[in-house]
């Protein structure tokens, strides 16, 4: 204790003296090892005095081996991110020199750089970039300085430690904030991994993964029904906030209110997305200019991703358009991504569950994304009726309308129906357009014996039927008429309207697809159009 009290003092003789306590650990030594402990258990507030523990640890940093493993702990949890640049400075030196000569020490070190990700209460730096060593921090991303001390802490492990690679991913993992911390942490833990990504590259396809993984396990938790709900409840608040309060009031509580979710998996997941989408846009739009070689690569990233961890997951309603954003960018992208959507619906040795996920998944597309040329879905549609009419063929004229066996067969065709529905007005208009429809063979489909039109939605086969008849390709009218009796009375399978990109309910992040985005107003006007005509 009287040593603690004396930290303002003169160091000298007891510092000097550190290279005999960390070489003789033994009895004789164990009093002044002990308070060595506590001296630097205490730092935080003396930064002179750690500037001068730090500089005779660093010179003796190759005694620090395992039977010092407390004291290298202890130093873990030292404030040092928060101190003065001398002291910042010479702890990092210190740390890069230990793990060097002692590797057993990185994985608590990158640990304690990981700790420095989530939020503090100090304030934030001003705004404007800090750089050291040549490498440039965005301060408009990561503007409190803490976290820049951090990065470059992280970068300079990465240079002299290659394993650091190798450990990283999984220790950022383990220490992802879970689903019901709060807004601020999320924001901040996320912002700092996509950080990680400008410095080492190629960790992020895995950073990527780890990013879209919890998102996931907020958005299967955050149900449209839900979301729904929370904000008609805060609907009602803003009511109550008109009636009661003046002008100036009813501003500012309708800009809080409105720019939040009060759904709370729902706000921390659309605070991720407008963290990622924003992410996608600077990478592929560096200075505002389009690098078409980092797009494509980022896209066969994210459609891995999708491949591996989105199109799988049951009740996601947001995280798939990470891929909805990236295809606005350019056609080329668009049509890979119905490419693969397709080869996932045409593979028979895929789960029919997910062919029919992938049927949904390319309708929605179609008719959800404005930026879509036409030659891009009549590509589309050309496609999915080849294969409808060589599925037809291949069943021979003996079968029978069978929803069980085959009902991706059943999606294909809704799916073919309902972007016809949206499309059709367009496609009629289109050069060649009702000789091109007309190629396609639609009378074929639908009075075929598998009968497409009885397992279908109702308003697609009613729109559907009505842009038929008005250009006399062919009358699906009686048709539906007899499903319809077949059915009465029957419990009938009918497909699910599963379309992934229904409308986006998320806020903050609606920004970046609103405007990519045909809504139901739009959609309803094609099939209210098609029932006056």
């Amino acid at each position: 204790m009287e040593q603690l009290k004396d930290m303002n003092q003169s160091v000298t003789d007891f510092t000097e003296d550190i290279h005999t306590i960390l070489l003789r650990q033994n009895e004789n030594t164990k009093k002044k090892y002990d308070t060595l402990l506590s001296l630097v258990a205490n730092l935080e507030t003396k930064p002179k005095i750690a500037m001068d523990y730090l500089k005779q640890l660093r010179g003796n940093v190759i005694l620090l081996g395992k039977e010092h493993e407390k004291l290298v702990g202890t130093l873990m949890y030292f404030p040092w991110a928060d101190q003065d640049e001398d002291v910042v400075t010479e702890y990092q030196a210190f740390l890069l020199n230990l793990v060097s000569a002692h590797p057993y020490y990185l994985r608590a070190c990158i640990k304690m750089v990981i700790r420095h990700f989530f939020p503090a209460i100090a304030a934030e730096t001003p705004n404007q970039s800090m750089s050291q060593n040549g490498y440039q921090f965005d301060a408009e991303r990561s503007r409190d300085a803490r976290f820049i001390r951090a990065h470059y802490l992280l970068q300079s492990l990465a240079k002299i430690v290659p394993s650091t690679r190798s450990i990283l991913v999984p220790l950022l993992g383990d220490s992802f904030p879970f689903v019901t911390r709060d807004v601020f942490t999320h924001k901040s833990y996320t912002r700092n991994v996509l950080q990680v990504m400008q410095y080492l590259p190629d960790l992020r396809l895995q950073l990527l993964e780890l990013i879209v993984d919890r998102m996931l396990r907020l958005d299967v938790r955050a149900s449209r029904k839900d979301i729904e709900e929370a904000e008609f409840s805060i609907n009602a608040e803003m009511d109550h906030v008109n009636f009661v309060c003046g002008e100036k009031v009813q501003q500012k509580c309708y800009q809080e209110i409105t720019y939040s979710m009060k759904h709370e998996e729902a706000e921390r997941l659309d605070t991720m997305m407008d963290l990622v989408l924003a992410h996608i846009y600077h990478t592929c739009y560096p200075s505002g200019q389009d690098d078409w070689e980092e797009t494509k690569k980022l896209f066969r990233e994210l459609l891995f991703v999708f491949d591996k961890l989105i199109f799988i997951t049951h009740a996601s309603n947001h995280t798939q358009f990470l891929l909805f954003y990236i295809c606005s960018f350019k056609q080329p992208l668009c049509e890979r991504f119905i490419e693969y959507l397709w080869g996932k619906t045409n593979a028979s040795t895929t789960q029919t569950i997910f062919r029919k996920s992938a049927a949904g998944y390319i309708a929605s597309f179609l008719t959800r994304a404005s930026f879509l040329n036409i030659s891009t879905v009549k590509s589309a549609l050309e496609l999915m009726m080849q294969w409808a009419n060589k599925y037809l063929q291949q069943v021979g004229s003996e079968s029978h309308a069978d929803f069980t066996h085959h009902s991706p067969f059943y999606a294909v065709c809704q799916t073919i129906f309902y972007v016809f529905c949206v499309w059709g007005h367009q496609l009629f208009e289109s050069h060649l357009g009702f000789r091109w429809i007309e190629s396609l063979k639609f009378q074929d489909l639908v009075h075929s014996k598998l009968n497409p039109l009885r397992f279908c939605q109702p308003f697609i086969c009613k729109t559907f039927a009505s842009l038929m008849r008005m250009h006399q390709l062919t009358y699906c009218d009686t048709k539906i008429e007899n499903n319809s009796r077949y059915s009465f009375g029957v419990v009938d399978e009918v497909l699910p309207a599963m379309y992934s990109f229904d409308p986006y309910l998320l806020k903050k992040s609606l920004k970046w697809i609103k405007p990519l985005y045909r809504g139901h107003n739009e959609i309803l006007h094609y099939f209210e159009e098609t029932d006056k005509e």
